[in-house]
């Protein structure tokens, strides 16, 4: 994502942010390449289909967040990471990052919010609906073999 991100002008004014503590780690490793802030999205679950987004962790106030995920099923938390985004000063300029875009239920209209302004997902499923960047993930699949055939880290790459 930070090759895309840097290309695109992205990384300008912007900060990292993860949808929560799971991610927090890989969020953050991208923050550091980007040379850029991190911050994070504290929520409560409310059943195990519902989240609440309680606060934000971090500064976004007047920066483009760089909202970055592993999997995406119905989209929920994106939302309402957005909104609580907005609510906390940062720019409607929000990129959604994510590797697996399952996308199941109102995942299409969750992701339609207005300050959204690109969804970018890898090519690991294949996707039935357009309207979204889709990544190869072909260059790094082949760096990591190639890592494990010359006992080299693969954590590296990440």
């Amino acid at each position: 994502f930070a090759r895309y991100l840097r290309e695109r002008g992205y990384a300008e004014n912007a900060v990292v942010v993860s949808p929560d503590a799971g991610r927090a780690e890989e969020a953050r490793r991208l923050s550091e390449r980007l040379g850029l802030p991190f911050a994070m999205l504290a929520k409560r679950r409310h059943g195990p289909k519902e989240t609440a987004v309680t606060y934000v962790i971090g500064e976004v106030a007047g920066k483009r967040p760089l909202l970055v995920d592993d999997i995406i099923s119905t989209g929920g938390t994106i939302r309402r990471g957005v909104e609580a985004l907005l609510e906390a000063g940062a720019l409607p300029e929000v990129v959604v990052l994510a590797t697996h875009p399952v996308l199941v239920g109102e995942a299409r209209e969750n992701l339609s919010h207005p300050a959204i302004r690109e969804v970018v997902f890898t090519d690991t499923i294949p996707l039935k609906d357009g309207g979204y960047t889709v990544l190869s993930t072909a260059e790094l699949l082949a760096q990591a073999i190639q890592h494990v055939h010359t006992n080299q880290s693969v954590s590296a790459l990440i």
